[in-house]
């Protein structure tokens, strides 16, 4: 009978061709590449399959822009990581096709030679740090858009244009997916600006303060067209901490002209139609950090590090405070009368900072005073 190896014919055979190779079986599933040397030579080097992090960094970026606006792709591996190292170029192609829209595309067949595109940025890129750095530092971006709105999804939203259209519900492709609503009085948008603007104070500082007339700057001025700012007395009292308190290592080096073109700013973005703040709070605030709260760099910010005599810092800062006052209080001059006002220069108790806010016709009521 014979053993069975495997490998071999168990017995012989006269009409069966004798194997002269050994052939083994240890990976079933492993093909055999039965050609000759020459073949192999042929057909060249053995390719390894092809894998993502193989592909350059063009294509790279390509994918990365158009796999929506949550991809991953970033964080997978410090490769990819390194090759969408965020750019100004990848962040306005990533910014274009996952948040900028035509609205009107769908009209495009149907009306015609009359066809208008209307751009339209979707309002949740400002909420995104880098994006709202790069219109910071482009905001000539922005020139092309039609409107900034909410846009939860494009496919409906751009078929509800083509039905409106059909229907002659919109007789103009100009029109805003949102009307703009304005205070009767000022004229100016009841919208307030994003949230994340508000969060980084410094954009109300990067104003080109040595040209004439001042460079104001340029992304709040466009946002302006659409936006206003509701509640001008809490911003100011958020660049004001900002200024005093968490400036300390910004470039270029900031001090208290620039603190008052940025204040400018604020009353001139607000719904208001006017330069002056319609509380007093601002005031008190500026007042506190001049004299009470322990600020860094607090003689450097009011341009006065130079001076050593006590008296003079004082009348320096009366002085400061009295521009504050021209400045942003010159319609309110009735809010100097306030008894929080006076609550606290009794409590700092300088005789010149009262002198000052006396002068422009401040006085305390019969509740301080007693």
């Amino acid at each position: 009978m014979g053993y069975v190896k495997s490998g071999y014919a168990t017995r012989p055979n006269k009409r069966a061709k004798k194997v002269r190779e050994k052939v083994y079986y240890e990976h079933i599933g492993k093909r055999r590449n039965t050609g000759t040397t020459a073949d192999r030579k042929k057909q060249g080097p053995k390719r390894s399959p092809l894998r993502l992090q193989d592909l350059s960094q063009d294509v790279l970026e390509r994918i990365f822009v158009f796999s929506g606006r949550n991809s991953p792709l970033p964080l997978l591996n410090r490769h990819f990581s390194k090759c969408l190292k965020p750019s100004q170029y990848l962040i306005e192609q990533y910014l274009s096709v996952n948040f900028v829209f035509d609205v009107n595309a769908a009209l495009k067949a149907s009306s015609g030679s009359s066809y208008r595109p209307w751009w339209v940025l979707a309002e949740c890129a400002l909420d995104v740090p880098l994006i709202l750095q790069f219109l910071n530092a482009s905001p000539s971006f922005l020139d092309f858009i039609d409107e900034i709105a909410a846009v939860e999804d494009v496919g409906a939203t751009q078929q509800l244009r083509f039905e409106q259209f059909q229907n002659t519900l919109l007789q103009n492709l100009e029109t805003p997916l949102k009307s703009l609503e304005v205070d009767p009085t000022t004229d100016k948008s009841l919208r307030d600006l994003p949230a994340a603007v508000y969060k980084y104070p410094a954009l109300f500082f990067e104003n080109d303060i040595l040209t004439k007339p001042v460079l104001y700057n340029q992304l709040l001025l466009r946002l302006h067209s659409e936006y206003a700012i509701q509640n001008p007395s809490l911003t100011a009292d958020s660049i004001l901490q900002w200024f005093f308190i968490d400036s300390a290592g910004v470039t270029p080096q900031l001090d208290i002209n620039h603190l008052f073109f940025a204040l400018n700013l604020v009353t001139h973005l607000s719904v208001q139609n006017k330069r002056s703040f319609e509380d007093v709070n601002p005031l008190i605030l500026f007042i506190d950090f001049l004299y009470i709260s322990v600020t860094p760099r607090l003689l450097q910010l009011l341009l006065c590090e130079k001076l050593k005599d006590a008296h003079l810092i004082s009348a320096r800062k009366a002085k400061i405070v009295g521009k504050f006052i021209r400045k942003f209080y010159s319609n309110e001059l009735g809010l100097l009368c306030e008894d929080d006002l006076w609550i606290k220069l009794n409590e700092i108790k300088d005789h010149a900072l009262v002198e000052k806010v006396s002068g422009y016709g401040g006085k305390p009521s019969f509740n301080v005073v007693k």
